[in-house]
């Protein structure tokens, strides 16, 4: 955990610049995408409009336009988390990358990120109504704190997914794994390092939320949440299980080979 934040903070300190515009065109076009997302509702509206059909929320046509939207919206989404991955490996390569060639291997990835996404999602669902269903077994009896503690064992849940998907989406996204190796190599990730990428979640974790806070966001978005997440990226990377950057790996050198002791410490 902490070779792979030392390695990810001295490459941001030598071109901070280089993350710092990756963040800037993901962010760029997430908020154009969501900007397309509302166009398109404002299209159907006036659409519904002028043929006199219900705008309500409640009526069929404007729930089946809105899941559509929002599923187009997170297909595109999900490419842009790729490109973001794909972005901050290079930087670590000390590469540059420009925003046409992000987008593009934004939309090349997009699928199977998605279908990673989907599979988490799906597992959530089962998990989740497994929970609810307990959730209204015992909510029939008087049981005090019954909210907190079936909320707390949701957040619970959704840490964990998040936690068991992230390995995945980081071989698809900087790596170019198809969904199945994806899948497989992060497995052996967290088989093999899985208190150290633990650890390093919980960092990233952190930085996400924070990064939702008024006055320390910049900070957060633009050097803390780049460098803990690259940090994944090399910790990935030295597991030997992917080439970052549609072909090109990462030199890490000596790094490697004390990542690799490490394990072997741990091991024994």
């Amino acid at each position: 955990m902490i070779p792979s934040l030392k390695k990810a903070y001295a490459e941001f300190a030598r071109h901070p610049f280089v993350f710092i515009w990756i963040s800037l065109v993901y962010l760029s076009f997430q908020v154009l995408f969501g900007l397309a997302a509302a166009g398109l509702f404002l299209i159907y509206f006036l659409l519904a409009s002028v043929l006199g059909m219900s705008t309500g929320f409640d009526a069929l046509a404007t729930k089946v336009t809105v899941g559509f939207i929002a599923i187009v919206f997170l297909f595109f989404s999900c490419g842009l988390n790729a490109g973001l991955a794909n972005g901050y490996s290079l930087a670590l390569e000390r590469k540059k990358t420009n925003a046409l060639d992000f987008l593009r291997y934004s939309l090349g990835r997009a699928p199977v990120m998605f279908l990673i996404m989907l599979i988490r999602e799906l597992i959530f669902l089962f998990t989740g109504g497994l929970l609810i269903g307990a959730y209204v077994y015992f909510s029939l009896g008087d049981y005090e704190f019954l909210d907190i503690l079936f909320g707390g064992m949701v957040l619970l849940i959704v840490f964990f997914l998040h936690l068991m998907f992230t390995p995945a989406f980081i071989y698809a996204g900087a790596f170019g794994n198809s969904l199945f190796d994806s899948m497989r190599n992060g497995y052996k990730l967290l088989r093999r390092k899985h208190f150290m990428f633990v650890g390093l979640y919980f960092v990233f974790a952190i930085a996400w939320v924070l990064g939702f806070i008024p006055f320390i966001q910049l900070g957060m978005l633009f050097a803390l949440y780049p460098i803990v997440y690259s940090a994944m990226l090399v910790m990935a990377q030295a597991s030997g299980k992917g080439r970052v950057g549609g072909g090109h790996t990462i030199k890490l050198g000596a790094f490697i080979e004390s990542e690799e002791k490490e394990e072997d410490d741990d091991k024994e």
